[in-house]
C-alpha cells in the first residue's frame, strides 16, 4: 500500500475507501449500528462514507443501500469540520436527502466522523429518527466511541489483509527459490535455519552421491563426517558470511572421497532476516586427478632430462653390434638386436605406424633430409609414444657404417591431449546445460510478458484518449524492448552453437533507426541528456536486410551510450559511405560524452561478460553481453562494428553494413488488423493454466464473437476434446498434471480410435526456440504460436480454422 503521508490528503481517503473489504466489514457494522440504535433509543442507525461524487450508505431496517449525489450529503461537511454533528431536524442540513425528503422522512440526525489511525475522515457513523429531539450532551461523546471502533475494526482487518498478503508474497518467493533450485542444471541445496535440507537439484544429488530420503534432514545426518570437520564453514554462512572453498575432500554417504569446489552463502526471507544456507558445489574430483596425473608426468620428465632419461642407440654395421644406453625397457618389451635393428628395423613400431615409418626413412635417404618423426610403439602392456631422431652414417665407400638414433618418450602429451579433448567434451556438455537453462528462463520471463503485450494489444483496440494511447504504445515499445533484451541472450546462445538465423525483409532505413532510438529519448531528457538523431537525406530510402537485427545492435549501443554518460548528450548519425551497384554501404554512429575507455579496455569490450572495469559493474550494472552480441550481429549482417574512445572523453561506435538498395522510397502502411469476419460463434478450447494468459485471449478472441471454453491443465482438455464440438483447440505447452504435448498426443489417438475428424490444435508457447516447434508439429499440433501472443497471429489462426479469411498482415511466429 502506498504511503499516505506522501500523496494528497483526499487521495489518500478515496484510497483508503477503495480498500475496505465491505463484505467482511458488514458483521461489525450490523452489530455496531444495533448497539447505536440501542444506545440512543433510535429506530435508525447506519454508516456513510464520502467517495468522489456520491455519499454511499449503508442499508439499515427495510431501506437499502443506496448512493446519494454528494451535494445531498451532509458527511462532506463532516469530513471538513471533522466534528461531530447534532440537530434537532435533519432539514437544516441534508434537505434534499432522500431519507429526509421522502420516507422514513428523518429528523434527529446525530453523526460522528469515523477517523482512522492515519487521521483521515473517510465517513460518518449516524444515529437518526423520524422524530426531532432535544440536544443530549451525552449522546455525541457515545456515537464518536461507537465511532472509533468501526475504525479500529478497520484498521484491524487491514492489518490483517496486509499480513496475509505479505505471508503470501514471502511463500510465492520461497517456492520460486526452492523451484530455482529444483530445477537447475547445476548442483544447488538449500537448507532452512536448523541446518535442513529443504530442497536441492537432481545435479547436487547424484555428484555428492546422496541415495534415499534428503529433504528435512539436517545437514550433520547426511555428511556426519564431512560436518564434523567443515561444521564450522555452515554455521558461519548461516551467520550471514559467503564462504568459497576451491579445493575441499569430502566423504560422501556412499563411502566415496570426492573433491569439490563449495559455494555457501545465506538465503534472507521477507523480512530479511537470514532463513537458511544456499550450497552450491562442482565434483572436480577428475580435475585433481587429472592434475595429479600430470604433475607425475611432469615430475617424469624433469628426471628424465636431468639425467637424460632417453633410449639412445648405435647399431656398428662393421662389427654387428648394437650399444643401447638409457631407458630401453621404456619402449622395448625384450632387448634390441643388431639382426632386428637391420632385417626388421620397424618390428618395435605399432602395425599402425609401420608402413608411415618406413615410407619416411626412404624419403629421407633419398634426399638426405634429417628423419624426425613420431609414432607408437609396439608394447602389448602399455600405450608408448616415441620420438624418434635417426642418421645413416655412410664410410668412404657409400655403404652403411654406423646407425645412430634417440626415442624420447612422448606418451605424457598425447595422455595430456586426450585429458584435454576429455575437458573439451565435459564444456561443450556444460555449454549445452547453460542454453538448455537460457531456454528455460526465456520461457519463465515470456509467460508474464504474454500477459503485458496481450493486455496491451486489447486495451490499444478500445477507445482511448490521446494521452492513453501513447501510454498504451510506450508500454507496447517497452515490452518489445524487453523481448529483444530477452532474446539477447538466447541469441548469444545461438551464436556460439552456429545456429543465428538472419531474415532478409524491406525496411525503411530511417524509420527503423529513429524507432530504435526513440525508446531512450525519455531516459536520457530526464538525466538531462542532449538526445539527437540525424539520418543523412541520401539514405531516407526503402532497403532490404533483416532490419530487427539492426535495431537489436543500435538498441544495445544506445542504451549504452545513455547509461554511461552523465552530462553532455548522445547522438545518433547515419550516412552513406560507398555504394557498389545495388549495394549501400551504410555507417550507423552512436557518440556520447560519457565516461569512454582505454586502449585496454577496447581490446577486450567486445567479448563476453566483459565491461570496462569492476567500478563500471558496481554503478552501472549490465552483464557486459550486449557488445559481444552485437559484433556478432553485424559479422553476421556482412558488416562490421567498431569503437574509438578517451576516457573521460566519450565513445563513438560505427556500425558499417551493406544493405541492398530498392527502388522504393517508402513502404505501404500495414492496414488495420480487424478481427476475421465469420458466419457463426466459434467454440475454442483453451487450455492454459495461467490465468494472465487465460485473458490475454479471451480478450483478444472477444472481439471476434469465439465462445472460449478454458481448463487448466492438459488432463482436462483430453476429457473437453472427448466431448467434441470445438472448431479450435489452443494448448499451452508447460501445465499441471499433464503438459500440452502429451495432451496433444492423447487428443490424436482419441481421435483415430473413434473415427472422428481431427480438431485444428495450436500450440500456445513461451518456447522459442525451432526444436519447440518442431516437438509441437510431431505430437500432432497444426501449428505452433510463441508467446507473447500477438492479434493477427491469433486471428490468422481463428480464421484458417473457421474457414474465413484471415488478415493480411497476420503472421504465425
Amino acid at each position: 500500500m502506498a504511503r499516505r503521508d506522501l500523496i494528497n490528503p483526499e487521495t489518500a481517503r478515496l484510497t483508503e475507501i477503495r480498500d475496505l473489504d465491505l463484505s467482511a466489514l458488514r458483521p461489525k457494522i450490523e452489530r455496531l449500528t444495533r448497539l447505536a440504535r440501542s444506545i440512543a433509543d433510535v429506530p435508525y442507525s447506519y454508516v456513510t462514507l464520502e467517495e468522489e461524487d456520491h455519499e454511499w450508505t449503508s442499508a439499515f431496517e427495510a431501506l437499502p443501500e443506496q448512493k446519494v449525489p454528494s451535494e445531498h450529503s451532509i458527511t462532506a461537511f463532516i469530513i471538513k469540520v471533522g466534528q461531530t454533528i447534532y440537530t434537532q431536524d435533519a432539514r437544516l442540513f441534508i434537505r434534499n436527502h432522500p431519507w429526509v425528503a421522502g420516507p422514513p422522512y428523518l429528523r434527529f440526525y446525530c453523526a460522528a466522523p469515523i477517523r482512522l489511525a492515519s487521521g483521515l475522515i473517510i465517513g460518518a457513523f449516524c444515529v437518526a429518527s423520524p422524530e426531532p429531539r432535544e440536544y443530549d450532551p451525552a449522546l455525541g461523546p457515545m456515537i464518536e466511541d461507537i465511532a472509533a471502533l468501526l475504525a479500529d475494526e478497520i484498521g484491524r482487518l487491514r492489518a490483517e489483509r496486509q499480513k496475509d498478503e505479505a505471508q503470501s508474497k514471502a511463500r510465492a518467493t520461497q517456492e520460486l527459490l526452492r523451484s530455482f533450485v529444483r530445477s537447475a542444471p547445476v548442483a544447488l541445496a538449500m537448507t532452512d535455519a536448523d541446518l535442513r535440507f529443504i530442497e536441492c537439484s537432481q545435479r547436487w544429488r547424484t555428484e555428492q552421491g546422496v541415495q534415499g530420503r534428503v529433504l528435512g534432514r539436517r545437514v550433520a545426518e547426511v555428511f556426519p563426517d564431512g560436518f564434523a570437520q567443515w561444521g564450522a564453514f555452515w554455521e558461519r554462512a548461516l551467520a550471514g558470511e559467503t564462504i568459497n572453498a576451491d579445493r575441499v575432500e569430502v566423504l560422501g554417504p556412499d563411502g566415496r572421497h570426492r573433491w569439490m569446489r563449495v559455494e555457501l552463502g545465506p538465503w534472507r526471507d521477507h523480512r530479511g532476516d537470514i532463513a537458511g544456507v544456499v550450497a552450491m558445489t562442482s565434483d572436480i574430483t577428475d580435475v585433481i586427478k587429472a592434475l595429479a596425473h600430470a604433475e607425475r608426468s611432469e615430475q617424469r620428465l624433469r628426471l628424465a632430462v636431468e639425467i637424460a632419461e632417453l633410449m639412445v642407440y648405435e647399431a656398428d654395421f662393421r662389427t654387428g653390434e648394437v650399444l643401447v644406453e638409457g631407458a630401453e625397457d621404456t619402449f622395448l618389451d625384450r632387448p634390441l638386436t643388431f639382426e632386428e635393428l637391420t632385417q626388421t628395423p620397424w618390428i618395435s613400431v605399432h602395425p599402425d605406424y609401420r608402413e608411415q615409418a618406413a615410407a619416411f626413412w626412404d624419403e629421407c635417404q633419398r634426399t638426405g633430409k634429417p628423419f624426425r618423426t613420431e609414432y607408437r610403439m609396439s608394447r602389448s602392456d602399455a600405450e608408448v609414444w616415441a620420438f624418434s631422431a635417426a642418421e645413416l652414417v655412410r664410410g668412404p665407400d657409400g655403404r652403411p657404417d654406423r646407425l645412430v638414433g634417440v626415442l624420447k618418450d612422448m606418451s605424457a602429451r598425447h595422455r595430456a591431449e586426450a585429458a584435454l579433448i576429455d575437458a573439451r567434451d565435459a564444456a561443450q556438455a556444460a555449454n549445452r546445460a547453460k542454453s538448455e537453462f537460457l531456454a528455460n528462463m526465456s520461457h519463465e520471463i515470456r509467460t508474464p510478458l504474454n500477459g503485458v503485450v496481450g493486455v496491451a494489444t486489447a486495451l490499444g483496440r478500445t477507445t482511448l484518449t490521446p494521452d492513453q494511447q501513447e501510454m498504451v504504445g510506450l508500454v507496447q515499445s517497452s515490452a518489445s524492448a524487453l523481448e529483444t533484451i530477452l532474446s539477447d541472450v538466447l541469441d548469444f546462445s545461438r551464436i556460439e552453437a552456429g545456429r543465428l538465423e538472419m531474415r532478409t525483409e524491406r525496411f525503411e532505413l530511417e524509420s527503423c533507426l529513429r524507432s530504435a532510438a526513440a525508446l531512450f529519448q525519455a531516459t536520457a531528457r530526464d538525466k538531462g541528456l542532449t538526445f539527437r538523431v540525424e539520418v543523412a537525406s541520401d539514405i531516407r530510402n526503402l532497403f532490404e536486410g533483416d532490419a530487427g537485427r539492426i535495431r537489436q545492435v543500435l538498441f544495445n549501443l544506445v542504451s549504452n551510450a545513455v547509461k554511461f554518460t552523465r552530462t553532455g548528450g548522445v547522438e545518433v548519425t547515419a550516412a552513406a559511405v560507398g555504394r557498389n551497384g545495388d549495394i549501400q554501404q551504410v555507417a550507423i554512429s552512436v557518440t556520447d560524452t560519457g565516461i569512454g575507455f582505454d586502449e585496454a579496455t577496447k581490446a577486450r569490450l567486445f567479448e563476453r561478460f566483459e565491461q570496462g572495469d569492476g567500478s563500471i559493474t558496481r554503478q552501472f550494472g549490465g552483464s557486459g553481453l550486449g557488445l559481444a552480441i552485437s559484433r556478432a550481429l553485424a559479422e553476421a549482417l556482412g558488416g562490421r562494428l567498431e569503437a574509438s574512445s578517451r576516457p573521460g572523453k566519450g565513445s563513438r561506435f560505427t556500425l558499417t553494413l551493406p544493405l541492398k538498395r530498392l527502388a522504393a522510397k517508402k513502404l505501404a502502411p500495414p492496414p488495420h488488423v480487424e478481427p476475421p469476419t465469420l458466419e457463426r460463434a466459434p467454440r475454442v478450447l483453451l487450455a492454459e493454466d495461467h490465468a494472465v494468459n487465460r485473458r490475454v485471449v479471451e480478450l483478444i478472441l472477444g472481439a471476434a464473437g469465439v465462445e472460449l471454453v478454458w481448463v487448466e491443465n492438459g488432463r482436462q482438455a483430453v476429457e473437453a476434446a472427448a466431448r467434441g464440438g470445438f472448431d479450435l483447440i489452443l494448448m499451452d505447452m508447460q501445465m499441471p498434471e499433464m503438459d500440452g504435448l502429451s495432451a496433444i498426443r492423447a487428443i490424436r489417438a482419441d481421435e483415430r480410435a473413434a473415427g472422428r475428424v481431427p480438431t485444428p490444435i495450436w500450440a500456445l508457447s513461451a518456447n522459442a526456440l525451432p526444436e519447440h516447434e518442431q516437438a509441437s508439429l510431431a505430437a500432432g499440433a497444426d501449428g505452433h504460436l510463441t508467446k507473447p501472443i500477438s492479434a493477427p497471429a491469433l486471428y490468422q489462426v481463428l480464421a484458417g480454422a473457421c474457414g474465413a479469411p484471415a488478415a493480411p498482415e497476420a503472421v504465425v511466429a
